[in-house]
């Protein structure tokens, strides 16, 4: 198999407000707050005034190609899962690196379609395609 040669590198363009403040309004309200106690539903209501600062970090964030350490942590809290006495590490991660990396995936999958990198079998991490059943 030849290596696939790519004319273009993928480059990360500036985030819009109106892109961070969607982000913003999808966010789930029933998830957890980060280690940070910083809640999905206070994100979610404050996104009209929030959304163009974020964006201003956000994109401040892709042109020095760093996130702030404290993004890149996640803590891990013991559950317990229905009637089973064993307990399950879930790990909650800032939400605030949750929306950016969203965005962030949003263009990475973007190129990946444009430049036609991924096979057309290759369904998972895809947003549109189902993973139905492939004949053999």
């Amino acid at each position: 198999m030849t290596p696939l040669l790519l004319l273009t590198t993928l480059s990360f363009v500036p985030f819009s407000v109106a892109e961070v403040h969607k982000a913003l309004k999808q966010l789930n309200s029933r998830k957890p707050a980060g280690p940070n106690h910083l809640n999905p539903l206070f994100l979610k209501l404050a996104a009209e005034i929030i959304a163009e600062p974020l964006t201003h970090l956000f994109n401040l964030s892709l042109a020095i190609n760093d996130t702030p350490g404290e993004w890149r942590v996640a803590h891990v809290v013991p559950l317990l899962k229905g009637g089973d006495p064993k307990m399950l590490p879930i790990s909650t991660l800032f939400v605030l690196a949750q929306v950016l990396e969203s965005l962030s995936s949003e263009q990475v999958r973007e190129y990946l379609n444009t430049h036609q990198i991924l096979s057309k079998h290759q369904l998972g991490f895809r947003k549109k395609p189902t993973a139905l059943p492939q004949p053999i």
